[in-house]
């Protein structure tokens, strides 16, 4: 049994662990999301398979962008799968966030 709980993507609408509510599943889904991890553990529902535990930031990209921007073989996994899990140190070299103090 699993208890509903803020959308962990949007705080918004009710959706259990990391699966993303409708609005934001539907926003994933128009594109490749890449997600912001650490690599050490913090408050959540858990860690992200071996990717780390995710911050709740990202953003949605193009295949073009991951083309241009991935190395083999990670492009091709991202693209394949629609997602990307990208260390906090490179979300935030790309200028998609910023470290908290």
């Amino acid at each position: 049994m699993s208890l509903a709980c803020a959308c962990f993507w949007c705080g918004d609408h009710e959706t259990d662990s990391y699966d993303p509510c409708s609005v934001c599943e539907e926003v994933m889904h128009s594109g490749i999301a890449l997600v912001e991890v650490l690599d050490t553990e913090i408050a959540g529902p858990g860690k992200i398979a071996k990717a780390g535990w995710p911050t709740g930031r990202w953003i949605i990209t193009d295949d073009t962008s991951v083309i241009l921007n991935v190395e083999e073989p990670v492009r091709s996994q991202i693209i394949e799968k629609r997602v990307g899990y990208v260390p906090s140190e490179i979300f935030v070299e790309l200028g998609l966030g910023q470290v908290d103090a």
